[in-house]
């Protein structure tokens, strides 16, 4: 029992590591593209005008939030930068890698959700092995959050199957 707990609790432990850098990956990277598209915006408004600086401040107004608030309160950032996004069409005034930036910081939210709800459901089976339960509960969601997860590497999917495996014997 214990050698099922510890390598459900190793598994847990991987997908929040892996979840962390994930995430700070993905702003990273939006950061610095951020940086260059207010190099563009800043020589763009000499040739653009007005209505251009208005719809430009706005969408670096709720970048810069984004950027500030996402590791306090990921939803909101997301949301914020799905107004970036909105606010875009018809303007053009984000460039492509900003764009995909964006749209890899909401897969990237979307695949934290999943890890740690993962990660809890490996976390709680440990636990009831600890005190002699043996509900299985969520085994039934267990190979849908692997598949929400967006788990990249065989190596993990395939060590968390084992752990499950190991502890409960499906």
């Amino acid at each position: 029992m214990q050698d099922a707990q510890k390598k459900l609790q190793t598994c847990a432990r991987a997908l929040r590591n892996r979840m962390a850098k994930e995430q700070s990956d993905v702003w990273k990277k939006a950061e610095a593209e951020f940086n260059v598209q207010k190099m563009i915006w800043q020589s763009l408004s000499l040739q653009r005008g007005e209505k251009h600086q208005g719809t430009a401040a706005m969408i670096q107004s709720k970048l810069e939030f984004a950027v500030q608030s996402h590791t306090s309160n990921l939803p909101a950032a997301v949301e914020a930068l799905d107004v970036c996004l909105e606010k875009n069409q018809g303007h053009d005034l984000l460039g492509a890698a900003m764009v995909e930036s964006i749209e890899a910081i909401k897969t990237a939210a979307v695949h934290a959700d999943a890890r740690a709800e993962l990660a809890n459901l490996l976390e709680k089976a440990a636990e009831e092995l600890a005190v002699g339960q043996c509900s299985k509960k969520g085994a039934d969601t267990l190979m849908q959050l692997l598949g929400d997860s967006g788990i990249q590497e065989p190596k993990l999917e395939a060590a968390i199957k084992s752990a499950w495996t190991f502890a409960y014997g499906e």
